[in-house]
């Protein structure tokens, strides 16, 4: 009926167009598309912006641009055939225009509304295709690269939450650090590590300057989405150089199947890439580590909830794994990382909380067992495994045969960042190979930048050079990255040694006043030992009963402590006859302190100090 009023013959019959142009204008016609055209363009903002805080199934969205699209024809017809008047909504006559009406600058009004609605059309036209067209066919332009010429370094930026939540950061975070995993699967892949690429997360810099700093050839970024049990990821991979888009994806899937994206990406980039995976690859690429999408959820909040390193995020963490591996007892990775947070927990490095460490390896032994009964290609499992054997177990040849055995199987991008190459470069520190801990210090510079632990390593490593001023600088460091009890006992340990009982005692009093748990025994150690020096006897002896009286009420680690104040004091067959009750307690750490520690050098030549060190399994 509408399209009855429109008088078909003049609109095809007329010898001048200008006049059917005019007659669009009179009707308001261009009014109508523009004013809905940038109306239609808010809506669907306004529309994006809130289904995600309301958890809106997206299906929403897709409604809103279909219904917007056809109605933009709809609100033209009716702008034509009808018009306001004071009487109401009444059907708008065909006016004959006269050709003297056309200025100039109405001609030029007539363009530039034109040009806006064709902008307006075309704007919406790219929203619909941004958001509802699958990207997965290769941009054209990736053509134009040669790809077997292109070194496969690549860089994986940290996703952009484009929930714009910040309790949602843990899901676009682990997604990132998963991506980087399942990539490391293809052994062609040269990856940096998470650690090094999350510096960059919501960076100005360009793609080409972070693909300078880091040395790679190819960037791939993204964003994701979480809509209720829903997940959109967006990824691309993109040659920094040229900016061209190599090869990208959008991703709608349920939240279950995310693991499954994560594999599907490195599998297309492979083929992308003229890659031909080995069996092993592909293999490896077809394993899902999880099917139950909480027991995933759960895995990626107590990975971001650990690295805290306090006793209630880690608690949390406990919590979280264990209810992860409840919803999916095959979850290997979940068993792994459960192990890990035990051995934290655990530490008395870390911790400072030596209680901890006697009931551990029951904890850890038996997970890790289980991780690599369902994935034995796991590395992380070997280098728990080597830090409980060299720190609670005191079994150098154990320990050995871990740390070699995770570093030959390297399943990860470059460095293992979700754990930690601490105790391989611990475990060549004091096996005196100290050209392969300095390799490994470098490396884990480069490629886990928030690390601080590995400067804490590396200046154990000087110290046991004998370079000490350079490993007072690395401890401080570590400080600066953190300032917790352990790093500034560590910076008062290595002035101890270079003589300066001044700044010893200050970096060693600020660790004990800083502790708020129990402070470690081996600082008790050097607080006496410092004052002891200074001739401040008192002192010396306050901090020496503190240790006596943890070791009457059955306190565990005291021995290793009461042997260095002996030592410190001349008493050199007293500290033998500690390290001796030491090794028979199992105290943490003690193979490593033998070898590590500064102060055991004076008893290096005596039998009973070498026949220790044989028992440990340490061969000099």
């Amino acid at each position: 009926m509408l399209l009855a009023s429109i008088d078909v013959s003049i609109l095809f019959n007329v010898k001048n167009f200008k006049k059917y142009f005019e007659e669009l204008k009179r009707r308001n016609v261009f009014k109508v598309a523009i004013t809905y055209g940038i109306t239609a363009w808010i809506l669907l903002q306004i529309v994006e912006t809130v289904l995600p805080i309301i958890n809106a199934p997206e299906w929403i969205l897709k409604l809103v641009l279909i219904l917007l699209v056809i109605g933009f024809p709809i609100a033209l017809i009716f702008a034509w055939a009808f018009e306001m008047s004071p009487s109401g909504i009444i059907r708008t006559e065909w006016a004959e225009a006269k050709e003297n009406q056309f200025s100039s600058e109405k001609k030029k009004s007539f363009t530039s509304k034109l040009l806006i609605v064709i902008l307006v059309l075309v704007v919406i036209a790219q929203f619909a295709y941004n958001k509802f067209i699958d990207s997965s066919s290769v941009n054209p332009l990736s053509i134009e690269i040669p790809i077997s010429n292109l070194v496969k370094s690549i860089a994986v930026l940290p996703l952009y939450n484009m929930n714009k939540d910040e309790q949602l950061e843990y899901f676009s975070d682990g997604i990132t650090s998963e991506i980087i995993d399942e990539l490391a699967k293809v052994h062609q892949f040269d990856l940096n590590s998470y650690a090094s690429t999350r510096i960059y997360k919501n960076t100005s810099k360009s793609l080409k300057e972070i693909a300078l700093e880091l040395d790679v050839s190819l960037i791939l970024s993204g964003n994701s989405r979480v809509y209720g049990d829903s997940v959109r990821l967006s990824i691309e991979l993109v040659d920094p150089t040229t900016g061209k888009r190599i090869w990208g994806k959008r991703y709608d899937d349920e939240l279950s199947h995310t693991l499954q994206i994560q594999n599907d990406i490195a599998k297309q980039i492979a083929v992308e890439l003229n890659i031909e995976l080995s069996q092993e690859e592909k293999s490896n690429l077809e394993k899902i580590n999880t099917i139950s999408s909480e027991a995933f959820d759960l895995y990626l909040r107590a990975k971001k909830d650990y690295s805290d390193f306090t006793k209630e995020k880690m608690s949390n963490s406990i919590h979280m794994l264990k209810r992860a591996i409840e919803l999916d007892p095959n979850y290997a990775q979940a068993y792994t990382l459960l192990a890990w947070v035990y051995y934290l927990q655990g530490s008395a490095e870390v911790m400072g909380d030596a209680d901890f460490a006697v009931t551990s390896v029951d904890k850890i032994r038996p997970l890790l067992e289980k991780s690599i009964s369902l994935d034995a290609t796991i590395s992380d499992n070997y280098l728990i495994l080597g830090a409980m054997n060299l720190f609670y177990l005191n079994n150098f040849p154990l320990a050995i045969e871990n740390i070699e055995l995770a570093l030959e199987m390297n399943s990860w991008p470059k460095v293992p960042t979700n754990y930690c190459m601490c105790t391989a470069i611990s475990l060549y520190t004091a096996l005196g190979n100290l050209e392969k801990a300095a390799e490994l210090v470098k490396l884990s510079k480069k490629e886990d930048l928030s690390n601080k632990f590995v400067y804490s390593d590396e200046g154990t490593m000087l110290l046991k050079k004998g370079e000490i001023k350079q490993a007072i600088y690395a401890f401080k460091q570590a400080a600066e990255f953190n300032d917790i009890p352990f790093f500034n006992y560590s910076i008062g340990w290595a002035y101890y040694f270079e003589h300066d009982y001044e700044n010893a005692l200050l970096y060693l009093n600020k660790a004990f006043n800083d502790e708020k748990e129990e402070p470690l025994g081996t600082l008790l150690a050097y607080l006496s030992n410092t004052h002891f020096k200074m001739g401040n006897m008192d002192k010396s002896d306050y901090y020496l009963n503190l240790l006596i009286k943890r070791k009457s009420i059955g306190k565990p680690n005291i021995n290793i402590p009461l042997s260095i104040v002996n030592i410190g004091r001349g008493n050199n067959e007293e500290a033998l006859q500690f390290l001796e009750k030491a090794y028979k307690e199992k105290e943490y750490g003690f193979a490593w302190f033998l070898n590590i520690d500064p102060i055991f050098n004076d008893l290096k030549s005596d039998s009973t100090f070498i026949e220790l060190t044989k028992k440990v399994g340490f061969e000099d």
